[in-house]
């Protein structure tokens, strides 16, 4: 909250982030106070459903992140038991929760939901718990720092079950966090269509990997197309004050390196594709998109 304040009180027209769902949720308040226009990749649905004109979602929601996990594992994974872990963050929670939900709809048996947190790095005691229940899968709503070691404890106590998660396992992180026991049995889902199947994808990741020397991660795509769309706003408000050119964004159809973007009532992108991933060698790697 010091930070957000900091940057209000410094008369910032408008911010890229955070992608943290719960730094997000407190810090809105603070920016929505100050008229500051936010462009956010942070998940949890509550976000956007706090009905701050300046507060802009640019990628895909727990709802849409979770609910396409779960429908990729019935329906083509075809996955009968699932246990679930989330790290009692607002993402973790929330993507856990839309996973869940729409997984039982599906026909899903959700065998187990335990809950650890965001700088656990032993799963053993969990893990041991989920192996008597004989799960298809394990989806954790977290990130990379707990997914990582979760795959390799699930390795080591002989856990036969893929591990899935949305976009916050879904970089070279989780790779490298998990080495010899990601193989190619780690999904995820991320916001937006498969890059290397668009032109402007493959020119961003080409562009990236030469600038950073390393594979664009999981939010680069969408904070650059979070800042292409305030400054096209800024050009069509010919203003850089929020008040004129946040209606403008609001209104703006715009054609970005991931998709299209164009908001609803609450400032939620109106389509927002997700793609799913399979890791091999280390890495996600796009399998289809919807």
């Amino acid at each position: 909250m010091a930070a957000a304040q900091k940057l209000a009180d410094q008369g910032i027209k408008a911010i890229v982030g955070p992608y943290n769902s719960g730094v997000t949720i407190p810090a809105s308040r603070v920016f929505n106070d100050a008229g500051i226009v936010v462009a956010t990749v942070a998940s949890n649905p509550k976000i956007t459903q706090q009905g701050f004109a300046t507060l802009f979602r640019v990628a895909a929601s727990d709802s849409q992140l979770g609910g396409k996990m779960a429908l990729y594992a019935a329906k083509e994974l075809k996955l009968k038991r699932v246990a679930v872990i989330d790290d009692r963050t607002a993402y973790g929670q929330g993507l856990a929760e839309e996973f869940s939900k729409v997984a039982k709809a599906n026909g899903i048996d959700v065998v187990s939901k335990d809950f650890t947190n965001d700088k656990a790095t032993d799963f053993t005691a969990i893990l041991t718990s989920i192996k008597g229940k004989k799960p298809d899968a394990v989806f954790i709503g977290g990130y990379a720092p707990q997914g990582g070691p979760i795959k390799r404890q699930m390795k080591q106590l002989g856990i036969d079950a893929v591990l899935m998660g949305g976009d916050g396992i879904c970089s070279p992180e989780m790779g490298r966090l998990g080495g010899d026991a990601i193989g190619e049995s780690v999904y995820c889902t991320q916001g937006g269509t498969m890059l290397d199947k668009a032109k402007e994808g493959k020119v961003f990741a080409d562009d990236y990997q030469k600038k950073f020397g390393r594979p664009a991660e999981t939010y680069a795509v969408s904070f650059y197309d979070g800042m292409m769309l305030i400054a096209q706003a800024m050009k069509e408000a010919n203003s850089i004050e929020p008040k004129q050119f946040g209606p403008a964004l609001a209104k703006i159809s715009y054609k970005g390196v991931a998709g299209q973007y164009d908001f609803d009532a609450n400032h939620d992108l109106k389509q927002s594709p997700v793609t799913v991933y399979r890791f091999k060698n280390g890495l996600p790697v796009p399998l289809t998109s919807y």
